[in-house]
């Protein structure tokens, strides 16, 4: 029999989307407007709310990408700001696989960012594009209210819905969006609406710094022909602003806002067939956001990215000078490891964490799937028998320990996540990395299946279950089959060509392992565990 099956074990950690299950409660003051708007005044600072108690120590000063002295340089008693911030996908905090410190983004970093604003007396509203989730199911469903919850605990005052959000069940946006008896809502659309076009404002008037700013929100022609639910409320383009341009025309804000989901040259096109924006905040952008806000040719329109992920802040001051002319400034604000975690965040992903343990996998609709080969997982001891040396140095290596990471996390120890699917799909063996679902004999619990704890030898070999069938039948001398015998060996074969180009990457990608995909980085942690 071949002893010398080289044995790659790929694994890397999902993003950690922690989120609690929670209604929206209102924070928003103020009377509404006639029409379908509402005047939503400044919120009071997030640790004033009524909300689980705030336990963050002192703030650390606004630092960033480039230095303690190039964030907000000469920024100094503006009207007030706007912190635009959007398309998350999921990607609520980053998961802290490749260490924190290497990661952007988060809602607890941006609470923090948030309170340091208003900690300089700035008067500060907070504005979202949208597009909180990226796929379908309960637990994004949980992700979207809590995300939703959140946003209005950091001040938000206007949010926009994007494609992904729109394919969540009517009932959850319905619960999160619908205005109240006032006709207030955070949420914000001139082309979209759940169960009633009168239930959702097309225009947000907000009062900031003595300014009046109008925000409204399109979703582009090519979404809202998509095959929604029936529950939704769409309109074209051309429709929505129809309507919402008269009841901008009846405000006459100061400033008016577009946040648009389209593609970049779209949004540039729309926003100069409609001067009326002040400015355009588009979602068409695929990477970071630009260092400076662009001035469209021809007129004064301001155009802002927001990039992806949630990972950058893009900040517009408002600012008078001595004559009382008032002029912008743009920041582009990294979320990285300068800013600490709020820990009144950190409180809700525990919770959201407690919530994920008791639905279990079946409460979140994760149904178990058979195998494509029809055989099953057995676990890394089972391989052990023949491949003792490749055991041994699995055993020794940080995939063996995946799921423990999870029970005791190096960092944001106070919060364990061995009952996420997206922490379990590449912490355990025998799940589908990018399904977030385990097969139906892949890893359970702890209790349950603690032989398919850690990332193991089959994750990226396959279930080994008619493998070690054959070679045990094959050691006792028993009858078996040759061909089939063969056959077994030749399936669980893995060349490194293979594992580098498509199997490690299903769990070392660029969100949770960027340091994975430099030059030279396969070889250099595979020579930590080769075998």
């Amino acid at each position: 029999m071949n002893k010398n099956i080289k044995v790659l074990v790929g694994v890397g950690i999902v993003v950690v989307v922690c989120l609690v299950w929670e209604n929206v409660s209102n924070v928003f003051q103020g009377e509404p407007e006639n029409g379908n708007s509402s005047v939503l005044r400044q919120p009071p600072r997030p640790a004033e709310l009524s909300q689980p108690p705030q336990t963050d120590g002192p703030q650390i000063p606004i630092v960033g990408e480039l230095g303690p002295l190039a964030l907000f340089d000469g920024w100094s008693n503006p009207l007030g700001i706007m912190v635009f911030t959007g398309r998350q996908i999921g990607y609520v905090e980053p998961c802290g696989c490749t260490g924190l410190d290497h990661q952007k983004g988060g809602l607890a970093r941006r609470h923090t960012f948030l309170q340091g604003l208003t900690d300089r007396g700035w008067p500060v509203v907070g504005i979202d594009i949208g597009n909180q989730v990226r796929r379908f199911g309960r637990q994004p469903e949980l992700k979207f209210n809590l995300t939703a919850q959140l946003l209005e605990l950091m001040g938000y005052q206007a949010v926009a819905f994007g494609p992904n959000d729109l394919k969540l069940p009517a009932g959850e946006l319905f619960a999160v969006s619908a205005a109240d008896q006032q006709g207030k809502s955070m949420f914000v659309s001139a082309n979209v609406a759940v169960l009633d076009r009168s239930v959702l404002p097309r225009l947000n008037i907000i009062e900031l710094g003595g300014k009046t700013i109008g925000v409204t929100s399109l979703l582009a022609d090519q979404w809202t022909a998509q095959n929604f639910s029936e529950d939704l409320v769409l309109e074209s383009v051309e429709q929505g602003l129809q309507q919402t341009l008269q009841e901008i025309k009846k405000a006459n804000c100061d400033y008016n806002v577009l946040l648009i989901h389209d593609t970049l040259s779209d949004s540039r096109i729309l926003a100069k067939k409609f001067p009326q924006f002040d400015f355009v905040v588009s979602a068409g952008s695929g990477g970071e956001p630009p260092h400076a806000m662009e001035t469209l040719p021809g007129g004064t329109t301001r155009f802002v990215e927001v990039g992806v992920k949630g990972m950058y802040a893009s900040v517009v001051g408002l600012f008078t000078d001595p004559t009382g002319i008032l002029s912008f400034r743009y920041q582009r604000v990294p979320l990285d490891a300068t800013y600490k975690d709020s820990q009144q965040v950190l409180s809700f992903f525990k919770q959201y964490q407690e919530e994920l343990q008791r639905a279990g996998l079946s409460g979140l609709g994760i149904k178990p799937q058979l195998h494509q080969s029809g055989h099953t997982f057995v676990g890394s001891k089972a391989c052990a028998g023949c491949h003792q040396q490749a055991f041994d140095i699995w055993s020794d290596s940080a995939h063996a320990q995946a799921t423990q990471s999870l029970i005791t996390p190096p960092e944001r120890s106070e919060i364990t996540r061995q009952y996420d699917p997206e922490c379990l799909s590449c912490h355990t063996t025998g799940w589908q990395p990018r399904e977030y679902a385990p097969f139906s004999s892949g890893f359970e619990s702890m209790a349950a299946t603690q032989h398919l704890a850690g990332s193991g030898c089959e994750n990226c070999h396959g279930p080994g279950s008619e493998h070690v069938r054959l070679e045990r039948l094959e050691m006792l001398d028993d009858v078996a089959d040759a061909g089939e015998l063969l056959s077994a060996r030749q399936a669980l074969r893995l060349s490194i060509a293979a594992a580098k180009e498509h199997q490690c990457t299903t769990c070392h990608d660029l969100d949770n392992s960027p340091d994975f995909h430099d030059e030279g980085a396969f070889e250099k942690y595979w020579d930590q565990i080769k075998h």
